[in-house]
């Protein structure tokens, strides 16, 4: 590794001790009015992926109101986005008591027996609305629980963040060297939760997201056939000062379909239920993600 890029790493895990430290030690109000300020810095100040999250709004969403409202969604999910980034650090310190203030404990128990009924599931959320808070809240009832998560680029930083996971109660398993942990504790009862919306690049098949063929992974649909638990795509919408869970019904694979009709149908069915969600609460998506970037060949 070149000394440029080790002192860029290691000033980025510098930054984000730092950052999350200041965040953690804030009340919650302060730290997500901090969150706010960090929002609008990124999205009017140093304009970070502003043309592309503007123009994925255009291009995919279509709003009434022209490229005002465009920019008024892609600014109001800097905003939902920097909240999220706050409860990394601040949800495992929010008391339950405080949980059920945010989040209606009913709504999460639904969940939580859905999965204890079925003894394990897939839970599969998306860059959209609050997926911390989710898992975390989850966590509360159903303590069995890990999240499936990508290995970051900066290790030291990868680190810190699962290890906050963990002293919050929901620890991390690698999605590329986990796997079959992962099967052993979902064949155990437990729960697992991932994001799978991000582009999938060549590893992923085309399924169609809000009128255009998004390259889609496939590895928690299969993960569910291979362990033989239901795959349960699930949301937490941001409402500016409360949340509310929406989820879907379990997918099922289809009985005498072949291994690869069944992928493809559980990739649709997610990306129809997030679609809808989408179009519901088009602020609480993460337009700036370049979900289209790769193109049918």
């Amino acid at each position: 590794m070149s000394a440029v890029r080790e002192a860029r790493l290691t000033l980025e895990w510098i930054a984000f001790l730092g950052l999350g430290g200041l965040v953690r030690a804030l009340p919650r109000g302060a730290a997500l009015s901090l969150g706010t300020a960090m929002a609008f810095f990124a999205f009017d100040v140093l304009r970070i992926r502003r043309r592309v999250a503007i123009q994925n709004i255009e291009k995919h969403f279509s709003p009434p109101g022209g490229r005002a409202e465009a920019v008024r969604i892609a600014r109001r999910s800097y905003a939902v986005i920097a909240r999220t980034f706050v409860d990394i650090f601040q949800a495992p310190k929010v008391t339950n008591e405080g949980m059920w203030k945010l989040i209606s404990y009913k709504d999460v128990e639904n969940v939580a027996q859905v999965v204890a009924q079925r003894n394990g599931a897939i839970l599969v959320s998306a860059h959209f609305g609050n997926w911390e808070l989710l898992i975390h809240s989850f966590s509360r009832i159903y303590p069995k629980v890990r999240v499936i998560v990508g290995d970051q680029s900066n290790r030291r930083v990868d680190a810190a963040i699962k290890e906050i996971r963990e002293r919050g109660g929901v620890p991390a398993i690698s999605s590329r060297k986990g796997i079959r942990e992962a099967v052993r504790f979902l064949r155990e009862g437990g729960a697992v939760g991932t994001l799978m919306d991000q582009d999938a690049r060549k590893h992923g098949i085309f399924v169609d997201f809000l009128g255009a063929p998004a390259s889609t992974y496939t590895g928690m649909v299969a993960l569910a056939l291979r362990s033989g638990v239901p795959f349960i795509p699930v949301l937490l919408v941001d409402g500016g000062n409360s949340y509310r869970i929406e989820i879907a019904t379990p997918w099922e694979p289809r009985e005498g379909a072949s291994e690869e009709e069944n992928i493809r149908a559980g990739a649709m069915y997610y990306n129809r239920f997030l679609e809808e969600q989408v179009r519901r609460h088009p602020e609480n998506y993460f337009w700036a993600h370049r979900r289209w970037k790769t193109s049918p060949s």
